[in-house]
């Protein structure tokens, strides 16, 4: 009874086909580096879980990622972040209940890194009802996910050189990404 409670939780996204395995040779030429994706926490250690769950994922499909907790944020280390070759980046946030934090946070970014794409990723059960673009246009991030399938294709996307001849990914529905 709990497996069939968990299956009919799952998001109809979650059962579409398998997410594309990019080579370095596919990639944007900022993101052939050796982390190319950097991921933060955003506020707990149970953000920095996710987002090395997430880390796990996209690097499995080709996009190497980085994790650093949520202390690489504050005033005085975000200077000493190492940031070399990030192409973007990526906020794990568990509780979005305080969108000042966000905004904050992608504003630090955003001076550290101004090039970077920035994705806002708000790890929610599918029971919560968020409004992704509100967050996106709030925090001023580039991209806004609530799931590591969304996250990674948002990753994917960002990376894939047009020019490598892949196929081009199913676009994210709206309620899912939001693009700025």
């Amino acid at each position: 009874a709990e497996a069939a409670a968990a299956l009919e939780g799952i998001r109809p996204t979650a059962l579409l086909a398998p997410l594309p395995v990019l080579e370095a040779s596919q990639l944007r030429l900022q993101w052939q580096t050796a982390e190319p994706v950097l991921c933060l926490a955003g506020r707990t250690p149970l953000d920095e879980a996710v987002g090395s769950m997430f880390a796990h994922v996209a690097t499995a499909h080709g996009l190497k990622t980085r994790v650093e907790g949520a202390e690489s944020l504050s005033r005085l280390n975000i200077f000493q972040l190492q940031t070399s070759g990030v192409a973007m980046v990526c906020l794990s946030y568990l509780d979005v209940s305080s969108p000042a934090h966000i905004r904050f946070a992608v504003r630090r970014i955003r001076r550290k890194l101004p090039e970077a794409l920035i994705m806002v990723a708000c790890w929610a059960s599918s029971s919560e009802v968020i409004d992704l673009e509100q967050i996106r246009l709030s925090a001023k991030a580039d991209l806004v996910v609530s799931t590591l399938r969304d996250a990674t294709m948002a990753c994917i996307d960002a990376g894939r050189n047009p020019a490598s001849g892949t196929e081009a990914a199913a676009p994210l529905a709206p309620s899912a990404a939001s693009a700025g």
